[in-house]
């Protein structure tokens, strides 16, 4: 593997781990394994803080996921192992196996699998859907200085990570890749015949009977799940396409700036307008 491939597979990885990262805290908001706090792999990676519910990390889980999907959906297969097999390293890691998974997180992690395999069109479909809705129900206005300030500071974020990108947290996940495979092909032998019906995202009915079970309680006292957040889904959308970017480019970007160090006297900021001249 050339120093172009392993920058590609450093980025990938990166991108996967983020995936996981909030994984890791949807399940322990379910509080279905009491020693989750010990045994999870991805912690304070790219997430500041736990407050948030298990429905916002789940959200963020599938977005992310679908970012990996982005990543991964052109590469070779030797190239998908490599991911694959960390996959398979953090599942026996953090403990789970069939006995002790909820039918939900099965399917979850049966669909990451089915992405490293190159089998993504089920959901790749389904997050057309959602965001195919969410667009006819809550369209970005750019002319809106709220949405077009956003859609700047997302942009702005993504420029500074190419020019200045940050040190990757090293992972180190602590775990035999034999076992949890055969850990996930246990769970894909229970619910492979069931998952192409398995829903990733309510469906617009699902989702008005869960709003009007929500009305008739009361409020919780961190419910974050508002007008707002609504709002912030299809941002996150853009978010998809920007990283996107940044994890193509970034290994094209770091060889590009070695070649600029050998030729000095120039200015970087001359350099970075021309290159983004090229670019758009």
């Amino acid at each position: 593997m050339d120093e172009r491939e392993k920058n590609e597979l450093a980025v990938v990885l990166d991108t996967f781990y983020n995936t996981l990262e909030p994984l890791e805290e949807y399940i322990g908001k379910t509080n279905h394994y009491l020693d989750w706090g010990e045994k999870r792999q991805i912690y304070r990676k790219s997430i500041a803080d736990s407050n948030s519910t298990a429905e916002v990390f789940e959200d963020i889980f599938l977005t992310d996921l679908y970012i990996t999907l982005a990543s991964v959906n052109k590469k070779d297969e030797p190239f998908r192992k490599k991911i694959q097999e960390e996959y398979f390293k953090w599942i026996n890691a953090v403990g789970i196996d069939t006995n002790n998974c909820p039918k939900k997180l099965k399917h979850y992690l049966f669909e990451i699998n089915e992405i490293l395999e190159g089998r993504w069109e089920n959901f790749a479909k389904q997050m057309k859907e959602k965001i195919t809705r969410i667009e006819k129900e809550n369209p970005i206005d750019l002319h809106n200085p709220e949405d077009r300030k956003l859609l700047i500071n997302i942009f702005s974020g993504v420029q500074r990570e190419l020019n200045h990108p940050r040190e990757r947290k090293k992972i180190d996940i602590k775990g035999d890749v034999k076992v949890g495979k055969e850990t996930l092909q246990q769970i894909a032998w229970e619910i492979a015949d069931e998952h192409q019906n398995f829903r990733f995202f309510p469906q617009k009915e699902e989702q008005q009977a869960k709003e009007n079970t929500a009305k008739s309680q009361p409020p919780a006292a961190n419910q974050v799940h508002n007008e707002g957040s609504t709002k912030a889904t299809i941002l996150s959308i853009f978010l998809i396409s920007s990283f996107i970017l940044f994890g193509c480019l970034l290994f094209w970007r770091k060889s590009k700036r070695e070649r600029e160090r050998e030729r000095e006297g120039d200015n970087e900021e001359v350099q970075n307008r021309k290159w983004m001249k090229q670019l758009f």
